[in-house]
């Protein structure tokens, strides 16, 4: 899978949450993040993950990448990622619900995302 550009006519053959984020990034603000996980983890700056950790979202900034271990606490690539879109919830391509679309918008406050923040990544710097 290659990072591509996101073109309302030309839907890409396969999306996962990783594929899913990366082309937001290259589209709109043209930075190319890495099409998987494994390479998102080094994109832009870290952002302290304790607060959100904790339920306090107040230091996460629209437009963060946030990387999730579920299975695999120890995986260094991360199992899934999302974008943070403000007000403790996120979008990210979650491949469960083909009847009402794989893109979702979740909160973190639920434990099983918010327990499972491998990384948070700062991409877009204001």
């Amino acid at each position: 899978i290659s990072t591509q550009k996101l073109d309302k006519n030309i839907s890409p053959a396969y999306m996962d949450c990783a594929y899913f984020v990366s082309p937001v990034y290259s589209t709109v603000v043209d930075v190319t993040i890495g099409p998987w996980t494994g390479e998102q983890k080094n994109a832009g700056v870290e952002v302290d993950k304790s607060l959100a950790l904790k339920g306090d979202f107040s230091n996460l900034k629209k437009g963060d990448i946030i990387i999730f271990n579920f299975e695999n606490p120890n995986n260094p690539d991360g199992e899934h990622v999302g974008m943070y879109i403000g007000n403790g919830k996120f979008i990210h391509e979650s491949g469960t619900n083909a009847n009402s679309g794989n893109v979702k918008i979740s909160n973190l406050d639920n434990n099983f995302y918010g327990q499972n923040i491998m990384t948070i990544r700062r991409i877009i710097n204001e």
